[in-house]
């Protein structure tokens, strides 16, 4: 199989001269105020839009995106030490080496793509403004990846109103995007669960999953109705072990494993996605960190997840989970340490899948993140964009009652349910295009041709062991 671009040799090339967000609400083509529908406190703000510079035009990407994927100096303040495994956090303070190096490893990276720029109606290089804005960078962000998180940010750089135009269209409204919806027919067997806790016991006492929806006429598939009883009676048995009321301070295994340790039965399909619900090393990114290992380095894992989903029929990886214990909101190192790596995750598997295909899919090609805060679960995909850069897009996302006492709060749980049979959906939409892109293909032959037309994720400047001290100096990974 053809690997990526190399991420880690350094070339010393010199660089060359250089409003409102439509909302996705709605979670079926039916829903009123009374049905299931999303919750209306801001949280399936779709492309994080809120910019924490206060409006102010800023000529550079700075720390502080308002997407909470930028790096503050106070949310980086805390040290953190990395190993030789590759599993040291992202978030320390660079020292002036590892800054140098990053800034290098970047440079490199994007001069190395041998792709077309995206050149929008003003003639504006796209490629070129962004990278321009990125040197006031004083530590790892996504943007370093070619991972866009937040748009309304990027287009701050481009002040033509038909760039600005052009931008809105594919970053933020992305019309033909979206989740797929639910049918009627689900939408009405999820009705059918909004009950008080207590009636949902009795309900499941004397009816078999079958049986509760055989009232409708018109009923999903048996496979739907299933799915649908388990996850509500796994979640209901979450909360009852704690006296229907979340913890104040949980584990992060309970909120894994127990709170949402739906997902599983919810994702497993079979013959189609293999998901693995406990901490597991991403495949695609280990092939990504040992590309160029130079001799007598110990070899690197990849990162550690806490739920990953696999296409079976081409053991490839498409949808990975991240969770922490608490949502304490995105400046926190914590989150701020799980959206890069959501968003280096999400870019490796798609990078192995473009290279692995038969033909050039970067149009076509689309992965898979959620990240889990305690309660909540933001739901996410990644698409190529024109030129090197990627989109890390919020599809929205949904939080779990603090409380399940009655009616309304049940209401909460069938949101979440609804959002993630959507998002299972669009996954199972993904594996018969992955299908496809591999139809002939051969391991080892670059069938599509695209391996240089992809620019490569960057490899954390806290991972490599020695880090030159000026531009001139040599670094460990030169070629």
């Amino acid at each position: 199989m053809p690997p990526p671009p190399d991420d880690q040799a350094i070339s010393r090339t010199p660089s060359p001269p250089a409003s409102d967000v439509p909302q996705d609400q709605s979670l079926s083509n039916n829903t009123n105020s009374n049905d299931i529908n999303t919750n209306g406190n801001g949280d399936n703000n779709t492309n994080r839009n809120t910019d924490n510079n206060t409006g102010t035009r800023s000529n550079s990407i700075s720390n502080s995106s308002g997407g909470g994927g930028g790096r503050s100096s106070q949310a980086s303040s805390r040290s953190h030490t990395s190993n030789s495994s590759g599993s040291g956090s992202c978030s320390a303070t660079l020292s002036p080496g590892q800054l140098i190096l990053m800034h290098d490893l970047f440079r490199t990276n994007f001069f190395n793509f041998r792709g077309e720029c995206w050149i929008l109606p003003s003639k504006a290089n796209f490629d070129e403004t962004v990278f321009e804005s990125t040197k006031s960078l004083k530590n790892e962000s996504p943007i370093l990846s070619f991972v866009i998180e937040n748009p309304a940010q990027i287009m701050q750089l481009f002040p033509n109103p038909e760039d600005k135009k052009e931008l809105r269209q594919v970053l933020i409204e992305r019309a033909t995007e979206r989740l797929p919806l639910l049918s009627s027919a689900e939408t009405a067997l999820l009705q059918i669960y909004k009950k008080d806790p207590n009636d949902l016991e009795a309900l499941f006492a004397e009816k078999g999953w079958r049986a509760v929806g055989a009232g409708l006429k018109d009923k999903p598939t048996e496979e739907f109705q299933r799915i649908v009883s388990e996850a509500v009676q796994q979640i209901l048995k979450a909360y009852r072990g704690q006296r229907m009321a979340l913890p104040q301070s949980p584990q992060e295994s309970w909120i894994v494993h127990s709170l949402w340790g739906f997902l599983g039965g919810i994702f497993q399909a079979p013959l189609c996605i293999e998901y693995n619900a406990y901490e597991y090393h991403s495949h695609a990114s280990k092939i990504r960190r040992n590309m160029h290992r130079p001799p007598g380095i110990r070899q690197f894992v990849g990162h550690k997840v806490d739920g990953l989903g696999l296409v079976v029929s081409r053991n490839v990886e498409l949808v990975v989970v991240e969770a922490r214990k608490q949502d304490e909101g995105q400046d926190a190192t914590k989150a701020m340490d799980d959206n890069l790596k959501l968003c280096k995750l999400t870019k490796d598997m798609q990078d192995f899948i473009r290279c692995k295909a038969a033909r050039n899919v970067r149009e076509e090609a689309t992965t898979f993140g959620i990240q889990i805060s305690g309660a909540r679960a933001a739901f996410f995909s990644l698409r190529q964009r024109r030129g090197r850069f990627y989109q890390l897009c919020q599809e929205g996302s949904e939080t779990l009652p603090a409380v399940w006492a009655k009616q309304l709060d049940t209401q909460c749980v069938l949101r979440v349910l609804a959002k993630t049979m959507r998002f299972r959906k669009a996954l199972l939409s993904a594996v018969e295009d992955i299908d496809e892109f591999f139809t002939g293909s051969i391991d080892g032959a670059d069938p599509s041709g695209d391996v240089d037309c992809i620019a490569a994720t960057l490899t954390s400047p806290q991972l490599i062991p020695s880090s030159p001290l000026s531009a001139d100096a040599p670094s460990p990974f030169q070629l």
